[in-house]
């Protein structure tokens, strides 16, 4: 399982529920029909319809960014600065 924050809450569909800055939890990684990356958060709603009828599963990665590289790459600029 992998650990991600969520960096961009805006345009979302009804029955999205993630926030900007909050860190969650992967459960599933897939391909959706339009090829994004899409991730199956735990904890929240992941499904639900759009308002022009299409049914939507998952969140696209890129509102995401790694939570466990995001740390690393800030301990190493750390290390780096000082």
């Amino acid at each position: 399982m992998k650990k991600v924050r969520c960096i961009n809450d805006k345009n979302m569909f009804a029955g999205a529920n993630i926030k900007h800055g909050d860190e969650y939890i992967v459960t599933e990684e897939f391909m959706n029909n339009w090829g994004q990356k899409t991730y199956i958060l735990e904890g929240v709603n992941n499904g639900g319809v759009t308002p022009k009828g299409l049914t939507w599963r998952g969140y696209d990665s890129i509102r995401f960014s790694d939570f466990t590289k995001d740390k690393i790459e800030n301990k190493e600029l750390n290390f780096a600065l000082n």
